[in-house]
């Protein structure tokens, strides 16, 4: 919430409450935050970055039964349902498939110097690779690697850079272990490299936006991660 620019309220009547995001306009959720108060859901909203935003807060009950009566009928309900839905089918990857009767955890490794986590915490191969293996030892299902930053502010890596951050990392981590590698890229060139060394999932915070990384994709058999990102990193915050 911190990082959007709300608070949290000072007394939460949920010990670990739900959040629901929404994206609208700045001048209905003050009305939305006072009506949310009356029907026992807290509320945060920022008119930070490109655009408002409100969280409301509260259990699960409370959203499904409440948030509807503020946002109008059908707003979350089925969305929330389908969240919670144990029938999700399951997602073919090259050499198997990723099953869902479970959540499952991926776990993040960013071999660059200023990823906003752990960049720069990996200065080796092999020191990134442990990080993995120890990752995947406290319950990682899937590891996803990144090799460029994509932090408000980050300045673009070169291809050049990015392959040689991620492929020999991909390549060891899938020799030692058999959980599923994700690449983290923007580039259909690192995903295809990182896919020959290995990786399995496609994880694009750009959604696609290049017909390029489609084709990757396809001719891999490859999922896809598909992400957001307004504008690039050097303006996302303008």
């Amino acid at each position: 919430l911190s990082r959007l620019g709300m608070e949290l309220p000072s007394v939460l009547r949920t010990p670990a409450p739900f959040g629901l995001f929404i994206e609208g306009d700045a001048g209905e959720f003050a009305d939305l935050c006072r009506r949310g108060s009356e029907e026992g859901i807290e509320c945060s909203f920022s008119d930070r970055g490109h655009h408002p935003r409100a969280c409301l807060l509260g259990s699960v009950d409370d959203l499904v039964l409440k948030a509807e009566a503020l946002l109008g009928p059908g707003a979350i309900g089925p969305s929330l349902q389908a969240y919670h839905a144990n029938d999700a089918p399951p997602v073919s990857i090259p050499g198997g498939r990723i099953t869902f009767e479970r959540p499952l955890v991926m776990g993040i490794l960013n071999v660059t110097p200023d990823s906003f986590s752990d960049g720069g915490a990996h200065a080796s191969v092999e020191a990134s690779v442990l990080r993995a293996l120890a990752m995947v030892e406290e319950g990682a299902d899937i590891i996803d690697v990144g090799g460029e930053s994509t932090r408000p502010g980050a300045a673009p890596v070169p291809l050049e850079e990015e392959l040689r951050r991620t492929v020999p990392v991909v390549a060891e981590i899938a020799a030692r272990t058999d959980v599923p590698i994700s690449i983290d890229t923007m580039k259909p060139e690192v995903a295809r490299e990182t896919i020959r060394a290995g990786a399995r999932i496609i994880n694009d915070v750009t959604g696609l936006r290049s017909q390029e990384m489609t084709e990757v994709a396809v001719d891999a058999g490859a999922p896809v991660v598909l992400m957001h990102m307004l504008g690039q990193p050097m303006t996302m915050q303008r």
